[in-house]
């Protein structure tokens, strides 16, 4: 009797869930609709290739250059697109390496290529966290900084991923791992000196 019951109800609603669609398609043939096409696009782990060619010796099958040049065409082909780095941008190549090292972080290369590609969004991955806190705020106040600061056609302000923000002037500064950690910030600071 219970599974009777069991299915009369499901043969009940399926036949409510396909009457509820009729008035919908009724009204969706009447009416016409502007259709636009975006393309959602990504990138991810893409270790500090600013080149095609890596400058110790052979080349790279990824790059940002070769992400402008395709992105180049896409939004000639498309009424929209998004742009999104999935992280692990600023580590990885001789020039990602001497600017962290040498230079602090100071004029990072992956930031100016984020821009020139017109990347609107970029999510950290875990290398981002192998550095000081200094070598992050630059590269995060580059991608911040307002669009206009310099002549290139393709300078554009990219925003980070959420929780990643300052409290005080909402600018990035903390990383997201340190939320929640069981002794606190300062456990934090002991077990991963520089952050």
């Amino acid at each position: 009797m219970k599974k009777e019951h069991n299915r009369l109800l499901a043969v009940v609603l399926a036949l409510a869930l396909c009457f509820s669609f009729i008035p919908g398609a009724a009204y969706a043939a009447d009416t016409e609709v502007e259709s636009k096409t975006i393309g959602v696009y990504s990138t991810t782990d893409m270790h500090g290739k600013v080149y095609s060619e890596n400058p110790v010796g052979g080349t790279f099958n990824n790059s940002y250059l070769k992400v402008a040049t395709a992105m180049a065409s896409e939004r000639a082909a498309m009424d929209g697109t998004i742009l999104i780095d999935n992280g692990d941008a600023i580590q990885g190549t001789t020039i990602t390496s001497y600017n962290v090292n040498v230079e602090g972080g100071e004029n990072n290369p992956v930031a100016l290529c984020l821009r020139y590609c017109g990347y609107d969004v970029f999510v950290p991955g875990n290398h981002e966290f192998n550095y000081t806190m200094s070598v992050q705020k630059n590269f995060y106040d580059m991608l911040a900084a307002p669009a206009g600061d310099s002549d290139e056609a393709g300078d554009r302000r990219v925003r980070q991923s959420a929780g990643h923000r300052d409290r005080r002037g909402g600018r990035p500064l903390r990383p997201l791992c340190d939320q929640g950690v069981p002794g606190g910030r300062e456990d934090l600071q002991n077990r991963r000196p520089g952050l």
